[in-house]
C-alpha cells in the first residue's frame, strides 16, 4: 500500500516524498530505491524527527493507526491517511487533537 501512496505523492505538484518508513526493511529499501530516497526507516519515529516532514501517510492496517497517528500529532505533523474502515469516534478524535 505504501507504494500506491508514494506514487500519488509523486504525482502532486508541489509535494515531495522525503522519506519512507516500514517495519519490513526490504520493502522500505525497495520503495526508497524506486523513489530515489536516501532516507528510509524501519521505525516511523526516526522519520518524524526530520524537520522537512510536514505530513505523514499512515499506510498501516486500520487497527494499527492509532499509535502512529498520535506520534505524528505530537511531532507537529499532519496525518493524511485516516483509517478507512473505522467509524468516526468523536471522543477519540478530541483526545488525539488535544
Amino acid at each position: 500500500m505504501g507504494s500506491v501512496h508514494a506514487a500519488a505523492i509523486d504525482a502532486v505538484a508541489g509535494a515531495e516524498l522525503v522519506a519512507v518508513a516500514d517495519t519490513d526493511e526490504s520493502r522500505t529499501g525497495k520503495l526508497a530505491a524506486e523513489h530515489k530516497l536516501y532516507r528510509c526507516f524501519t521505525d516511523y519515529c526516526g522519520l518524524l524527527k526530520l524537520s522537512e516532514v510536514d505530513a505523514v501517510v499512515i499506510a498501516t492496517p486500520d487497527a494499527l493507526h492509532q499509535e502512529p497517528a498520535v506520534a505524528v500529532a505530537e511531532a507537529g505533523s499532519i496525518s493524511i491517511d485516516p483509517p478507512a474502515h473505522r467509524p468516526y469516534n468523536p471522543p477519540l478524535a478530541a483526545e488525539l487533537c488535544s
